[in-house]
């Protein structure tokens, strides 16, 4: 590249480096952006708790469409919801889902969930509780 001028030496560079992408992963400043690049595309996964309708539904919903595989936690009573949301994220998202049932209320179930959500799906990267329990009064 001697005697090419300022320009030309550009543009050299800069389509060597599209061409040779090993060469450009070499070089440090350019190396740090493609791990940066390489962690985002990695798979993400979410537990969410509550996710059977509402707030949590829609949680679920979002972080499929920002690219999330999820693991959808709520109680037996809302099981059907439960799957008609998973039918709803594999076909329309695109994403892997499993459904886990359990009470949040219970640590083991908790811990299995989580448990059973790094053994089918991989990691867990995001978990978002979201549940509300109704308050007893004295009378009921």
């Amino acid at each position: 590249m001697c005697g090419a001028s300022q320009t030309k030496h550009k543009y050299k560079y800069k389509l060597w480096l599209a061409i040779e992408p090993g060469a450009f992963a070499q070089r440090p400043i350019f190396s740090s952006f493609l791990s940066l690049f390489a962690m985002s595309c990695q798979q993400r996964v979410a537990m969410i708790t509550g996710s059977a309708q509402g707030i949590g539904k829609a949680i679920a919903l979002r972080l499929a469409s920002d690219g999330y595989d999820l693991a959808l936690l709520d109680i037996e009573a809302q099981k059907a919801k439960l799957e008609e949301l998973h039918a709803t994220l594999s076909r329309d998202y695109g994403r892997r889902a499993i459904i886990i049932i359990g009470d949040v209320t219970i640590e083991e179930d908790v811990e299995n969930g989580t448990k059973e959500t790094v053994d089918k799906l991989g990691s867990l990267d995001v978990v978002r509780c979201f549940t509300l329990k109704r308050a007893r009064t004295h009378g009921s």
